[in-house]
């Protein structure tokens, strides 16, 4: 790719994005919106360079130690040097940039960063724990909750993996083992299950790894499966042993998936309008006949309406009349004066041995010129052939019925294209819509005879 092309669609994907917010919509025009995929990436990229450049000035103000991690930093600072003059020195080098600090408690000589709390020694050494915040409430996925096993066992791993890491000493290691085994009590978690997990990884901190031998390139392949308890767990296995016995190359990789969480319940954005949304299956229903089609689209539904309202107008008849213009007026009068009854024809001629010859002028008089226009066949000009492209302009035609956007409604959403044509195609079978005849998107094995009204698609 072009430098200017990478730079073209990097402004496009940064500088046009929009938002909706209480009913209006909204421009970034500072830095980058949250949640965007590219915040991460420039936003790293930004403060790099704003340590590139200003590297100078941070020893300049007594910068001893600089560890950034996103947007925190550990600094070790001269004593010559305050923290809030270095603050407001670091906020001046940009405009949308403003430097907070905080400082370590004198009393315990301790200082909070991420989730490390780092206590000073006397000297030059730090001692390391876990830090939680005072707003830690002590939930974790519970004992009792409905999913797979391995996810249980990876919530313990995880912080106690962490422990491991962190700890600097074998004495604030075995206080957070402690600390770990009562907050997993308290979740419902089986002290045996706890200790089991814990000796797991005490072991592999022990052990040395062997090398990893060279393998053969294998694709790993995301199999999502909704989680039902064991029977769910038991397809997983069967699906991964088939796989491995057929397909060597391929490593199927199961994640069990939730059929419904308990955020869908709440509405947190601004509701979109229907004729705005995209990844549809709609239903298009004639007021006249009560005859319906279902189709189905990726882009908005009011793009898609708008396809069907051009093809339409195509096919209506035409009600206004064309006033011709002034130019064209000049032109048809300027060619009625211009009629003679002789032309003049001039024609190229080959060049001879002697050299260029002369330009032979032809005179043609009205008699022989009508006599050249009769032997003359003039090329017919096509005739443009309509051709309807949608059901809907075939009902038009056949019966004259106009459907109109306001007759437009959304039966499902779907994001994902082939996920899309399924739910469309499950839908034409158990609806019929009359003016879809055997038309759908995908062919159905699972379900040939399309799902029941009541089931969940």
């Amino acid at each position: 790719m072009k430098r200017d092309d990478m730079k073209e669609l990097l402004i496009f994907a940064t500088k046009n994005s929009h938002f909706l917010f209480d009913g209006k919509v909204y421009d970034q025009i500072d830095g980058v919106s949250m949640g965007s995929p590219l915040a991460p990436l420039l936003a790293e990229i930004f403060l790099q360079e704003f340590e590139r450049k200003n590297s100078s000035l941070l020893q300049e103000l007594g910068i001893v130690y600089w560890k950034r991690y996103v947007d925190d930093t550990f600094v070790l600072l001269n004593s010559q040097f305050t923290t809030k003059h270095v603050c407001a020195e670091l906020s001046k080098c940009h405009p949308s940039i403003q430097f907070t600090s905080e400082e370590e408690d004198p009393a315990t000589r301790t200082l909070p960063f991420l989730d490390v709390l780092v206590r000073r020694k006397p000297g030059a050494d730090f001692h390391t724990c876990v830090y939680r915040k005072p707003t830690f409430s002590g939930l974790m996925t519970k004992w009792s909750s409905f999913v797979p096993k391995r996810y249980k066992y990876s919530a313990i791993s995880t912080i106690i993996y962490r422990a491991i890491q962190i700890c600097s000493s074998k004495n604030s290691l075995h206080k957070e083992f402690d600390f770990i085994r009562g907050l997993c009590a308290k979740n419902g978690y089986p002290a045996r299950f706890v200790n089991s997990i814990i000796k797991r990884q005490l072991n592999l901190q022990k052990s040395t790894a062997p090398p990893t031998p060279i393998e053969t390139t294998t694709d790993t392949v995301v199999l999502r499966v909704p989680y039902f308890g064991a029977e769910s767990q038991i397809y997983g296995k069967r699906v991964t042993a088939a796989a491995a016995k057929h397909y060597p190359f391929k490593k199927i990789r199961v994640v069990y998936d939730v059929t419904d969480r308990i955020g869908r319940g709440f509405k947190l954005k601004d509701s979109i309008a229907d004729e705005f949304k995209s990844g549809v299956v709609y239903e298009a229903t004639c007021t006249t006949c009560n005859q319906a089609y279902v189709g189905q689209t990726f882009h908005h539904l009011k793009t898609r309406i708008h396809e069907y309202i051009l093809d339409l107008k195509k096919f209506l008849p035409q009600t206004t009349t064309v006033k011709p213009s002034r130019k064209s007026k000049q032109r048809k009068k300027k060619n009625q004066q211009e009629t003679k009854t002789t032309i003049k024809y001039t024609g190229p001629i080959t060049r001879s041995k002697t050299g260029k010859l002369p330009p032979v002028v032809v005179k043609l008089n009205s008699v022989d010129l009508d006599n050249l226009l009769d032997l003359t066949k003039l090329k017919e000009k096509k005739e443009n052939i309509r051709v309807p492209k949608s059901s809907i302009t075939k009902h038009y035609i056949a019966t004259n019925h106009i459907i109109t956007e306001d007759n437009f409604k959304i039966l499902h959403n779907e994001q994902l294209k082939y996920r899309l044509k399924i739910k469309e195609s499950l839908l034409i079978i158990t609806r019929a819509p009359q003016l879809n005849g055997t038309e759908r998107s995908m062919p159905l094995y699972i379900y040939p005879n399309g799902i029941k009204n009541n089931e969940q698609m």
